[in-house]
């Protein structure tokens, strides 16, 4: 057996064991390994399983007993490692999920586990095992029984840091690359099990947009996508997701897809657009009684393979029976169910009529998640009516549901514009005409402006030298263009909180990047301040508070509601999105043989002051108890180190997490492994003697066997002699270094200081081109 089980005590929760089972070839093996480490779980391989209880490997076994023994042997052996391991661990299943006796058994398994079926492209498989045509039509007839004996299936999308020599029956080179792959399985995990790290936000003031649900924003807005659209390879994912909140993926039951390509779809979309899935199956209606019973049962099938998948939100029919909807609804797990109605054949009373009242209230009393109502509009006062009906739902006592409510057709556009959850918008990339009544996110948004719910806000980015740093602001206004938003955003440069403070007060003041030397300065006079800030001791994104009442309680969720509304300003609310710069970087650069395991991983951090302390911050909210920094002034290192061992003390009761080195002339501390992350948060242009232009780091800090990444906060010059050490220690060797610069990490910082100035998801790829002039 291979143990891989985390010894952090924050990982200690029992929960069900997860299995992967697929063909050969599928890279359940690699995806079961980072599994095993993101959640802090046991790793269970069947062939080692199988060796360790025989003593003897299966082509041993087969050349001493034969093949018959060895099928009944392997099937008895999976069946032992399926029935003594049902907690805390992720175990690959083998070969033998293809026998009947170990499928019977994994269906029962499923009822109380998570059994996932891992698809590939079949051509991969095909490619990677050298198979005939003939043998890998057989495989994919084999692989097809695995779908009945599971209750989750992911697709494993090709990634571009594979090999054409990669193979499922080793770890050695899939498990330091393969980054995309990473970060899919790891969501879909987090999925399954419930939120992981990248539902982590502690913060006083909702960080509703970068963590939190959809529903919960002040305007969400969805691409209505339809499958048979993108089996025509038509769109460009990476855009679809820019700036928005959901993608609506449409499954038409009137044409024809497998249930293999719904699975493949879901999963490119996911790595393209980065956002949760609303799943929609569009059911036909016929008079036929019988015939409406087979489309039911057609149409329930599809939407449960829409949880099978793990798709955030599933939309379902209220009109279905009663008893079929308590049934489908019961299948759930972490996806929210969204019951829907539409009427389109209103007449006049529209949503005067009592029905519209008594669908909500049906999809309440089932224990629906969200509720839409929609009907299409047959004169503009559906509009008006739309307004009196949502007004006056609004004030009931027994309403809890959040609602999507719209109007449908070229006369109900305008309600698209004042809807605020999920509403579905005409993607910017797409020309399908069945989308022609529906307007564009950025329409959306810039009717909200138009009709003075939105007001045009000032933005800055305030520091005493600030103006040789064009980036944030080339960013913000980039991204508010994109997105409709008519905000501006310019530098200013002052020594003086005095004169912060004039312009952070004024009733249009959106939000501030705050430079130095305010970040630690301005801390005393803020009203409320996030955990982050707290544990940092500094702040970068400086936000209004403009209701009294609010401060006055300590609540801050109605404030977050109101960006991009002007008013005057009696608070500031401090927060740092540094630390979720470093974090994200590190995290989409780390190889999956590098994952973080807080017994063994190792980090560096080279530095002592603002940036230093977002690095430690952010390492240990990765799960890193091991770190070492290193400062050129030992006194201020040893500062940082006290600080944040007393903090993990506190918050974790782990002693000593934090290491100082004294000199670079020293080896690397015998006690800590080597380390697999550096972060460098000095600058490289030498002020004073802070840092040398020529820095790099001794070799023996470098001896990491299985690489890491190296970020660099510096970006003038953008190329660091670290970065570029680094870089030829990586060519003239096998060691997979990974490395960041600072242009990437300021824009990554910028961007999560975007969405919580503006309650806006940013824009990635438009805002990235403005650091790289694309």
């Amino acid at each position: 057996m291979m143990g891989l089980k985390d010894s952090d005590p924050n990982c200690s929760h029992v929960s069900p064991s997860i299995v992967l089972i697929g063909s050969r070839g599928c890279g359940k093996r690699t995806l079961a390994f980072i599994g095993a480490l993101h959640l802090g779980k046991r790793l269970l391989i069947a062939d080692r399983f199988f060796e360790n209880l025989t003593g003897l490997s299966r082509i041993e076994y087969l050349q001493k007993y034969g093949e018959r023994s060895l099928q009944q042997q392997t099937v008895r052996s999976t069946l032992t490692m399926l029935q003594e391991n049902q907690t805390d661990c992720v175990i690959e299943c083998g070969i033998s999920s293809l026998g009947t006796e170990v499928q019977k058994f994994l269906a029962e398994y499923k009822k109380s586990h998570p059994v996932i079926y891992i698809l590939r492209e079949p051509d991969e498989i095909k490619n990677l095992l050298r198979l005939s045509e003939a043998d890998s039509n057989r495989l994919r007839a084999e692989d097809s029984k695995h779908r009945v004996c599971a209750n989750y299936e992911y697709y494993n999308v090709y990634d571009s840091a594979s090999r054409s020599n990669e193979s499922d029956m080793g770890l050695s080179y899939s498990a330091y690359h393969l980054n995309d792959a990473k970060l899919d399985f790891c969501h879909f995990m987090n999925l399954i099990v419930g939120p992981g790290m990248e539902a982590m936000s502690n913060a006083a003031w909702p960080s509703d947009v970068t963590f939190g649900s959809v529903e919960k924003r002040q305007y969400s807005y969805a691409p209505a996508l339809r499958l048979s659209e993108l089996s025509d390879s038509v769109f460009e994912a990476a855009l679809l997701g820019a700036g928005l909140d959901a993608i609506r993926l449409i499954v038409d039951m009137k044409e024809e897809y497998s249930l293999d390509s719904i699975t493949n779809h879901i999963a490119l979309l996911r790595r393209a657009a980065q956002v949760p899935i609303v799943y929609e199956v569009l059911r036909p209606r016929d008079d036929s009684s019988e015939t409406n019973l087979t489309t039911d049962s057609d149409y329930l099938q599809l939407l449960s393979h829409g949880i099978r998948n793990c798709a955030e939100y599933i939309m379902i029919d209220l009109n279905l029976p009663e008893a079929t909807l308590r049934d489908f609804i019961s299948l759930k797990t972490h996806t929210k169910i969204i019951g829907s109605h539409h009427d389109d054949s209103p007449g006049m009373n529209g949503w005067r009529s009592e029905t519209r009242y008594e669908m909500y209230q049906r999809a309440q009393n089932l224990g629906c998640h969200l509720v839409q109502l929609t009907q299409a509009a047959v004169r503009h006062k559906d509009n008006d009516d739309l307004i009196g009906f949502t007004s006056s739902l609004s004030l009931s006592r027994e309403v809890h549901l959040p609602l999507i409510a719209y109007n449908t057709g070229p006369l109900g556009r305008s309600s698209l514009v004042f809807n605020k959850i999920l509403t579905p918008v005409r993607p910017a990339v797409l020309h399908d005409t069945r989308m022609e009544d529906y307007i564009t996110a950025q329409e959306a948004i810039k009717g909200l402006f138009a009709t003075f719910i939105f007001d045009s806000l000032k933005f800055y980015h305030i520091g005493a030298s600030v103006s040789w740093s064009p980036y944030p602001p080339a960013m913000h206004k980039a991204a508010y263009h994109a997105l409709g938003l008519q905000h501006s955003y310019q530098v200013f440069e002052t020594a003086s909180l005095e004169t912060l403070d004039e312009i952070a007060r004024a009733p249009e003041f959106g939000g501030a990047s705050i430079s130095l030397p305010f970040k630690a300065s301005i801390l005393a006079s803020i009203d409320f301040k996030s955990t982050h800030v707290t544990a940092i001791g500094a702040i970068n994104t400086l936000l209004p508070i403009r209701d009294p009442l609010e401060v006055q309680s300590g609540i801050l969720e109605y404030q977050a509601s109101q960006r991009n509304q002007a008013g005057p300003v009696i608070g500031w609310y401090g927060d740092n999105t540094d630390w979720l710069g470093i974090l994200e970087c590190v995290q989409r650069n780390l190889s999956p043989r590098n994952t973080i395991r807080s017994s063994k991983t190792t980090a560096l951090v080279i530095g002592a002051g603002g940036a230093a302390r977002a690095a430690v911050y952010a390492l240990i909210q990765m799960g890193c108890r091991k770190i070492a920094i290193f400062n050129r002034t030992f006194e201020h290192a040893e500062q940082v180190a006290a600080h944040f061992n007393a903090w993990v003390d506190h918050n974790f009761g782990i002693a000593d997490a934090i290491t100082v080195i004294q000199s670079i002339s020293e080896d690397w501390p015998a006690r800590l492994q080597p380390a697999t992350i550096i972060v460098s948060c000095i600058p490289a242009h030498g002020i004073g003697e802070n840092r040398p232009a020529d820095l790099t780091l001794p070799g023996n800090w470098l001896r990491s066997k299985s690489g890491g990444v190296v970020a660099d906060l510096a970006y003038r010059p953008l190329e660091t002699p670290l970065l570029k050490q680094i870089r030829k220690l990586r060519a003239g060797s096998s060691i997979p270094w990974n490395t960041v610069d600072g242009l990437e990490m300021l824009a990554i910082q910028a961007m999560h200081q975007f969405e919580l100035m503006t309650g806006k998801k940013a824009p990635r790829a438009v805002m990235k081109s403005q650091v790289y002039g694309q």
